[in-house]
């Protein structure tokens, strides 16, 4: 029997190893200050885009997104959106009957806590088969379904003091090997 002992092993430079299911390249962008709008229409939500480029058209991206922040109306909603496809990918909305929305989860309220004063948390994720090899953009839009005001990194009621301490949004890509 023969053994072979190495110290190192490293792929050739003119090869593109990639195992099926692996990580490839990760691009990541986190908000840190305030967003907010009662805008019935999608708008852009400034530091939460982020742009990878696939290296082969097998791959695929998964899309990770963790927000932070508070809405009201049920026709409050976050939609991502790509530009290889020129289309929404998903949309996150609250409930549909006006009351406390569900998009950011349940809420804790009794007679002397407003629920309006926190922050919740909102997590979605999305595998996107995008079969390009060119640069793609993922950005977060939101609506505030025209009526109410939906923020980010802020509670509804939160004053002018800003974003709660601490609070941060973010969007994650990863490249999957396919």
């Amino acid at each position: 029997m023969t053994t072979l002992y190495v110290d190192n092993i490293a792929p050739n430079l003119q090869s593109s190893v990639s195992i099926p299911g692996h990580v490839i390249q990760v691009v990541q962008a986190v908000k840190t200050d305030t967003a907010s709008t009662s805008s019935n229409s999608n708008v852009d939500i400034s530091g939460l885009s982020a742009t990878i480029t696939p290296s082969s058209t097998n791959n695929k991206i998964l899309v990770c997104v963790d927000i932070q922040g508070s809405g009201w109306e049920g026709d409050s909603a976050f939609q991502l959106f790509d530009n290889s496809t020129g289309s929404y990918a998903i949309t996150i909305k609250g409930d549909s009957n006006g009351g406390p929305s569900a998009l950011f989860g349940g809420w804790t309220q009794n007679a002397e806590t407003d629920h309006r004063w926190i922050t919740k948390s909102m997590s979605a994720k999305y595998l996107h088969s995008p079969s390009v090899t060119s640069a793609i953009t993922y950005k977060l839009t939101m609506n505030g379904g025209g009526s109410q005001t939906i923020y980010v990194n802020r509670a509804y009621n939160y004053g002018s003091a800003g974003n709660a301490p601490g609070v941060v949004s973010s969007i994650t890509l990863m490249e999957i090997a396919g």
